[in-house]
């Protein structure tokens, strides 16, 4: 297995680093917010901007190709933007070594604005950086005709170039809103010669309650979500791609429907593509209120007011392998997997961290497991629903899946342990599976290969197995 990729190491800018320091009220920003501010004809290269305490009207920013280039405010400020419609308030491209921290982007209804970053090159770094009141892009009072268009993210993200680094440290998104929370853009399409991703890390961030979470399953590059809180976001709260993802000492909570934007359905954490991910010492929680109300059977097509969830932690078809690690799982919602490995592909197919647009991926030069290693699942969800009635279920050509040491205990009615549909030599080792259901529900031709050893009901050890 690869090494899980780092996070980049980055510092808070310092005055000695840079040819020129510029204070932002000594060239004319006003503290109180009065006046507006054009921060753009003084950020070069080699420049840091400082700006003290207050709250400043910002020009819309947009620089091209910058260069050891830093927005500093070491005591937080409040940037309020000064554009009309939908903008980016700040939009730095082409850059690398670029910095900007300790800012508060304060929303207005009618005027919302994003943050754009796309790096090229060297270490940069969001950080401290919060995004104040609801974010709505589809509420504005812009002229579309003037060229103002619709954004669907709040913060957009790309980092190009094998050797690149982004840090996307302390980023705080809990006001929520009616879009991708962040969006990180697939290089492979974005980049004019197509060239990988470098490595972003989002390390003790917090996203709550947006359309879409976390959205990186596009990025092409290593991707690492470290750390932080993300809960009650539809789509998924983390999704992942790439070549090599780890997501590490993650809260994520679906425990507060009333804060989801109903839509259709949402996820824990979505392996969404990629050719490696690991999940290690995070804890997800799916509450009592996103389960399938009343006993309701989502596959008669029925509407429901409670948002539907896929599963706690969901393994994409598109998606190499998944390995899970020392993570605690807790459902209560009925119907709803803990962990649920969806059918694999068969067939060659698109996915943006992986292939250029126009080209596909080969399944067969996949390595498509599931892994479970010291994970614990507990919860009272019920087994209900079509799809909903074990705690993990491993599904078509997910060979060679692998249970080790792991804690299945559901005490729902008629809730199954573990199921597994056409998929060789899956095995469960020296782990416990305390269900109200059947232990295994295992399709007669993974049953040829189907192997246990050391698995007990928490009880009196005994080791039973269902065939389907």
């Amino acid at each position: 297995m690869r090494e899980p990729p780092a996070a980049p190491i980055v510092s808070s800018p310092t005055p000695d680093e840079y040819d020129t320091v510029v204070d932002a009220v000594d060239v004319g920003a006003d503290p109180d917010g009065e006046r507006p501010f054009d921060v753009a004809p003084h950020l070069d290269d080699d420049t840091l901007v400082h700006f003290s305490s207050g709250t400043y009207l910002l020009d819309p920013l947009r620089k091209s190709g910058l260069s050891s280039a830093a927005l500093y405010a070491p005591d937080s400020a409040t940037l309020v933007s000064n554009g009309s419609g939908l903008h980016d308030v700040i939009h730095l491209r082409d850059a690398s070594d670029v910095r900007v921290e300790g800012f508060d982007l304060q929303q207005r209804p009618q005027h919302p604005a994003r943050t754009k970053l796309v790096v090229d090159g060297g270490t940069s770094c969001l950080r401290d950086y919060r995004v104040v009141g609801a974010y709505d892009p589809n509420d504005y009072s812009g002229d579309s005709r003037a060229g103002n268009q619709r954004r669907n993210q709040a913060v957009l993200l790309e980092c190009a170039g094998e050797s690149t680094e982004l840090l996307v440290e302390r980023v705080d998104l809990s006001d929520g809103g009616m879009a991708s929370a962040v969006f990180v853009d697939p290089t492979l399409e974005a980049s004019d010669d197509f060239r990988i991703g470098g490595t972003v890390a989002f390390v003790d961030c917090r996203v709550e309650g947006w359309t879409e979470g976390l959205y990186a399953s596009a990025h092409a590059g290593p991707l690492v979500v470290r750390g932080g809180r993300y809960a009650n976001n539809n789509l998924a709260q983390v999704r992942t791609g790439g070549p090599n993802a780890l997501v590490e000492n993650v809260e994520v909570a679906l425990d507060n429907s009333e804060t989801v934007a109903n839509e259709w359905t949402t996820r824990g954490i979505w392996a969404r593509d990629g050719e490696l991910t690991r999940i290690a010492d995070c804890g997800v929680v799916v509450s009592d209120a996103f389960g399938v109300a009343d006993g309701h059977d989502e596959s008669d097509g029925n509407a429901d007011d409670v948002p539907s969830v896929s599963g706690a932690v969901v393994h994409g078809a598109k998606a190499g392998r998944l390995r899970v690690e020392r993570t605690s799982i807790r459902v209560d919602a009925d119907g709803v997997n803990a962990v649920r490995s969806l059918a694999a592909k068969d067939e060659p197919f698109y996915a943006p961290s992986m292939v250029a647009s126009g080209e596909t991926v080969d399944p067969a030069t996949l390595d498509r497991r599931l892994e479970l290693v010291g994970a614990v699942i507990r919860g009272d969800a019920a087994g209900v629903g079509r799809y909903g009635r074990m705690a993990v279920d491993i599904r078509n050509r997910r060979h060679g899946s692998t249970v080790r040491d792991c804690e299945i205990r559901q005490s729902g009615r008629e809730r199954d342990g573990m199921r597994v549909v056409a998929a060789d030599r899956v095995s469960v080792v020296d782990s416990v599976v305390d269900v109200t259901g059947v232990p295994f529900d295992v399709d007669d031709r993974s049953a040829e290969t189907f192997e246990r050893s050391g698995v007990s009901d928490g009880g009196d050890g005994s080791d039973t197995l269902s065939r389907t």
